[in-house]
């Protein structure tokens, strides 16, 4: 019988995922709280929606360096980012598809969003599976 632990020590590939998922959704979660007036005037959208998302996609953020520099993960948690990622994109393709009246900026936002996160999930996804497990079953934050 296999021993299955439930940390992981990153791959590298997996810390260049969660840092490029990072460092993307800290630039967008900014520009969604900086500007928040502006963009929901130019997506025809509310400002809480935008400045609602800016504030999660900061904490995300913050959140994904924290795990990007850490020596062990759980698993779990990193398949939770991936499936939460893979969502994201689903979610993001069906508003653009199936909401009523969203203007050519917003269609594009959602999109532009889906392609890159679409990315994020491959990189990441590649980077569970060549992730080892860990010595400690602790996490161990950087």
């Amino acid at each position: 019988m296999q021993r299955t632990t439930h940390h992981i020590a990153p791959a590298p590939l997996l810390r260049v995922g969660l840092a490029i998922d990072a460092a993307g959704s800290g630039a967008v979660g900014l520009a969604h709280v900086a500007v928040t007036g502006a963009l929901a005037q130019l997506m025809a959208v509310p400002t809480a929606l935008i400045l609602g998302s800016g504030l999660f996609m900061l904490t995300y953020a913050a959140t994904l360096v924290v795990l990007a520099r850490s020596t062990t993960l759980p698993r779990g948690l990193v398949r939770f980012i991936v499936v939460g990622n893979s969502a994201y994109v689903a979610g993001c393709l069906l508003l653009a598809l199936l909401v009523p009246n969203l203007n050519v900026y917003s269609v594009a936002h959602l999109v532009l969003q889906a392609l890159a996160v679409t990315g994020l999930v491959v990189l990441q996804a590649r980077g569970l599976a060549q992730s080892r497990p860990a010595d400690s079953t602790r996490m161990r934050l950087a």
